[in-house]
């Protein structure tokens, strides 16, 4: 099993603290930055943690050696439909006063050579090991929202400074690390 795991490739993990690996950091200053700056053409894909672990368990205890596993969560969707998702679920957990979350949408062009679209093919361990995502992207993207808007001290942190990535182990030490899923 251990050589197993060493012959994994490494991918990137979407968590609930932060649902897209690849989400621009501003996402970490809030659950929508105050005017979220996007490329609405571009594709992502993502796969929510607990579907991700599961798949990499799947991997680990089913998989061939040597054989690619692409994990996905079958849920592509363009940029600006997963920001306008979160506004609505934002409107719907913590409206605004002011008015929809989506008026603070602001775009800007899109820098050259960026890639149009992240998707990965995951029938192959569908097909070949049985795994699927078992979390839906609404259902995720809304735990996701939920675990920020639980999480203030930890976003305020973020966003002041005071969190240097602990929990990612990239801290220099001390201090109080952000909450895990199993806190949330």
């Amino acid at each position: 099993m251990e050589r197993n795991l060493l012959e994994r490739r490494r991918a990137g993990v979407a968590r609930r603290e932060h649902w897209f690996s690849d989400w621009p950091h501003d996402a970490n200053r809030g659950v929508v930055p105050p005017h979220a700056q996007l490329v609405a053409r571009t594709v992502k894909r993502s796969a929510f943690v607990h579907d991700h672990a599961d798949a990499l368990v799947t991997v680990l205890e089913q998989g061939q050696p040597g054989e690619t596993y692409c994990i996905g969560g079958n849920n592509e969707r363009r940029n600006i439909d997963v920001v306008k998702a979160i506004c609505a679920i934002m409107d719907d957990m913590a409206p605004r006063a002011e008015g929809p979350h989506e008026e603070l949408i602001t775009f800007v062009p899109d820098r050259p050579g960026h890639d149009l679209r992240y998707a990965i093919d995951s029938n192959k361990i569908t097909r070949e090991l049985g795994w699927a995502p078992r979390e839906t992207f609404e259902s995720g993207l809304r735990a996701t929202v939920r675990w920020y808007l639980e999480h203030r001290e930890w976003r305020e942190r973020v966003r002041s400074g005071a969190y240097r990535g602990e929990r990612l182990g990239l801290g220099v030490g001390g201090g109080a690390t952000a909450p895990t899923l199993a806190s949330a």
